[in-house]
């Protein structure tokens, strides 16, 4: 989701020439790479031998991750000590993903740059393992933490875009209301990217759109933008049985990122307006007739 995003911005720099790894091989992939694997990964990297690597590769299924810690550790910690291995010895700066998930969810108004980090469940404890292994062997990284994560379109699989598909199918929405949380729309946090590459100013930062919501609110405002008369139900999270302890407020504060570049982040209703925007333009496209 955030790779297209990250890759479109790039692709429009002339200061910077990408290669694109994956362990798949998608059309924008140049290189078909495994994080957990060493050589492959330091094949690619020392073949390109880049100034940055943005490191984005994540297993994002909590559930796969609650039931399979070792996997979890697996691409999250010692995937990412490859990578570090590899920015320590050729002098790499590396922009390095994580998570709002490192956080319990206590606090209200949401957790800053300067809060102490205590995760809930597999997935939140590897990926802050994996944040400490960067600030604690790497001088020259960027550590950006978003919260629920929302663009890409095609390459969504997230609420946002399960929400759209239950629309299309004109199917009533059951959404949560007790759970909060702050948007991460791919476009502003690949233009954070972006920005604070060109700002060497190494550090953690929190990337979030302005806003706390829940799930119902969300989907209310998608009903809403997309226009078809579907009801959106509100649900308490008991409802759902999951083996995944999450936190109950998923909210973060842009403290360093807003004190370096004086500049909020979009709206949570402003993105989600573009998002179903684009992706009404999107399904158009590919309703047309195929010929002349």
């Amino acid at each position: 989701m955030l790779g297209c995003d990250v890759i479109k911005l790039l692709r429009n720099d002339k200061n910077y020439e990408l290669q694109c790894s994956d362990i798949n091989g998608p059309d924008y992939v140049d290189v078909i790479s495994d994080i957990t694997n060493y050589q492959s990964i330091k094949n690619s990297v020392e073949a390109f031998n880049p100034d940055i690597i943005i490191h984005l590769a994540a297993e994002t299924d909590l559930e796969k991750c609650e039931i399979h810690p070792e996997h979890a550790h697996k691409v999250h910690v010692t995937g990412t000590d490859h990578i570090i291995q590899l920015c320590k010895k050729h002098g790499i700066t590396l922009v390095h993903l994580s998570t709002a998930s490192v956080f319990d969810g206590k606090k209200e108004e949401g957790s800053n740059e300067n809060d102490i980090p205590n995760p809930l469940n597999v997935y939140g404890k590897t990926k802050l393992e994996a944040e400490n292994n960067v600030r604690n062997t790497l001088d020259k990284y960027f550590i950006l933490r978003p919260a629920w994560m929302v663009g890409g379109i095609e390459k969504d699989k997230k609420f946002v875009r399960k929400i759209v598909e239950q629309i299309e199918l004109g199917n009533d929405i059951r959404a949560v209301e007790d759970i909060k949380g702050n948007l991460s729309y791919t476009r502003d946090v690949a233009r954070a990217i972006l920005y604070l590459l060109k700002t060497k100013y190494y550090g953690i930062y929190h990337a979030v759109n302005e806003g706390i919501v829940s799930r119902y609110d969300i989907a209310k405002k998608i009903v809403s933008l997309y226009g078809n008369p579907v009801k959106v139900i509100p649900v308490s999270s008991t409802e759902y049985q999951s083996i995944v302890v999450r936190p109950r407020i998923e909210c973060l504060q842009n403290n360093e990122l807003f004190a370096l570049e004086k500049k909020r982040f979009s709206t949570w209703d402003f993105i989600l307006s573009q998002y179903i925007s684009d992706y009404k333009k999107e399904y158009e496209v590919k309703k047309r007739p195929a010929g002349p």
